[in-house]
Parts: structure tokens; sequence; C-alpha cells
């Protein structure tokens, strides 16, 4: 990751960076979604339209990854109006590390201090991946949006996402006390509660963050995160059994949170196949997410069922050719 670069320089970037991000294409979407990524970029450098529709145009030309929003979002990032800027930043949140950081960086020392604060605020969740100098590049702007919220309130929201700064930088006391201040205000702050306990085991205490969740769930019975995270944490501690019954439960209080159902699956796929399958089918339809795919396929591998074939024919066009072709080669094993 590179502090500057020039536009030509950034858009070859973002163009390699956003591919890895962007999937397949669909074919029989393709012609609208070009037609669609088109006027947005058009709409966005039209100095004659009003800035609030420009930016607005920015921001969900992140959704593409095609030259012309790479380059709509470029020259956003370097524009004269500061909504622009901060347009620029809010359309790459969700790109990959390397093309955020290509659009973001050089915002970190803008004139505006509230352009400098939203790139900091930006880039920080990438603090683990940055090199030192990267590090101390992106520190004030950081530094600046911490100073800006905690002027602007003292609210639990504002603890939260200081906390939440810290953990990214991995100063975990201050975090952890953070989130004892929110608590301490708030006790059923259900982020509160999985991220301290997620502190904890980084810092390497799981009988911490397992007191921490099992005091939440008294607080938040219904929750179905706290549930998830606490037989999670059970696991780590070779409590299988605590485990299975808080990972049901966190199933059975959030039946359409895939990820749950997906874990759930995955722990009793040994003993109970047929119901992982039912869950990781389930998980499936809720997301569409290669992983949770991978792993229904592998199981109806495991189980010689026949409806292995059509799952990995679905998987193909959803994942890595190399992760599709090794589950492949073990199809082909089990039916020699």
């Amino acid at each position: 990751m590179t502090p500057f670069l020039s536009l030509k320089s950034l858009c070859l970037n973002l163009a390699l960076a956003c591919f890895a991000i962007s999937g397949p294409a669909i074919s029989s979407q393709q012609n609208t979604q070009d037609s669609s990524e088109l006027a947005l970029s058009q709409l966005a450098q039209d100095i004659n339209k009003s800035v609030e529709h420009r930016s607005e145009a920015v921001r969900q030309l992140g959704q593409f990854s095609g030259a012309n929003a790479l380059i709509a979002i470029a020259r956003a990032s370097r524009d004269q109006h500061v909504e622009l800027r901060l347009a620029s930043i809010d359309a790459v949140e969700q790109w990959s590390e390397v093309a955020k950081w290509d659009v973001v960086s050089p915002l970190v020392n803008d004139a505006s201090g509230e352009v400098q604060a939203a790139a900091g605020r930006s880039l920080v969740p990438l603090w683990s991946k940055l090199n030192s100098q990267q590090q101390q590049a992106i520190q004030p702007a950081v530094d600046h949006y911490l100073r800006q919220i905690q002027q602007a309130d003292d609210s639990v929201a504002t603890w939260l996402e200081v906390a939440l700064v810290a953990q990214y930088q991995q100063r975990n006391l201050t975090a952890i006390k953070a989130y004892q201040k929110v608590l301490s205000v708030e006790p059923k702050t259900e982020q509160a509660v999985i991220q301290m306990a997620e502190t904890y085991r980084v810092e390497g205490s799981n009988s911490k963050a397992t007191k921490t969740l099992l005091s939440g769930l008294e607080e938040m019975p219904k929750s179905g995160a706290i549930a998830h995270s606490l037989g999670l944490s059970f696991y780590r501690e070779q409590q299988l059994k605590q485990a299975g019954i808080l990972l049901k439960r966190a199933v059975e209080l959030s039946p359409n949170n895939p990820q749950f159902s997906y874990v759930y699956a995955l722990f009793i796929q040994q003993d109970a196949p047929q119901q992982a399958i039912t869950l990781l089918k389930h998980a499936v339809e809720n997301s569409q997410s290669p992983q949770h795919l991978y792993a229904l396929c592998d199981l109806y591998i495991q189980q010689k069922d026949p409806l292995a074939k059509p799952c990995l024919a679905k998987l193909k066009s959803s994942a890595p050719a190399s992760i599709y072709q090794d589950l492949q080669n073990k199809y082909s094993q089990s039916t020699l």
C-alpha cells in the first residue's frame, strides 16, 4: 500500500484491487449494471449538477468496479468540494484494503478537518495490516476523529466508538475501560458485551471473556449474538456440552442469522449430519455465501448425497477456482 499515487496509477490499482471483491459477472445483468454505472459516473463528474446530487452519485458508485466508477471516485477524492471528498471515503468503505488505502490515505492530510477525521475513521480498521510508517501517517487523523466525537457528546455511542478504535489499534486496556464505562451506564448494550469479551480473549483471558458473556446473557437472555459468542467461548475452553447448548440457543433466538446456523451445523455435523445439512441449506438461502455453500457441498459429499453434484455446479460459479477444484477432486474420489 503506497501513500500517494497519480490518478492514472490509482485507477489501475483500484481496477485490480476491486476486481478481487467484485465476484463473477452475471451476464444477464451486465448491461444494466454498465448502464447504471455510466449514468452515475457522468452525474458524479457533472459540474453543472448540485454538489449534493454529485456526492450521492459518488457514494452509489462504490458498489461498482468498472473503470467509470473507479475514475469518478478517484476524481471525487481530489475534488475542491469537501462533500465530494467525504463521499469518496464513503464509497470505498466496503472495498478491499489496498483499494481503500489508495483512495483514502492522501486525505489524512486534507485541508478540511472533517475530511481528515473521516479518513482516519475509515483507515483505522486496517491498523493491524499497516506497517509502522503507514500507522504513523494516519495517527494524527485518527486522533482528530477521536477528539471530534468526544467533543460532540459523552453518549454511549461515543464511548462505543472510542472503544472500537482502541481495539483496532490493539490498545486493549483502553478499549476494556471504555466498554466498562458503556456498561456502567447501559448494561443492556449488546455490542459492548461482545466486544469487551473479544478484547479479553485477545489479551489471553478466555475466562474473563466467558464471565463477561455470562453476565451479558443474564442481562439480555434473548440475545442470539451473546449466546453465540458464549458458545464459542465455551468451545475454546473445551466445555463442549455447554458450547453446544449455547450455539443451539443462538440459532433458536436468531433463526435467520446465517452465520449462527453455519457454525452450529459445523459443530454437530459428525453426530447429526442431516440436521447439519438442514441448517446449512438455511444458511445458504439467507446469505448466498460461498463459504456456507462450500460447507454444504462438503457435507453432501461426506454423506454421499446425490445433491452433491448440483451443489458443486452452483459452487463453481461463486467460489475461487482452486477452492472449487479441491472439493470437486474430493467428490470424484468419493464416487470411485
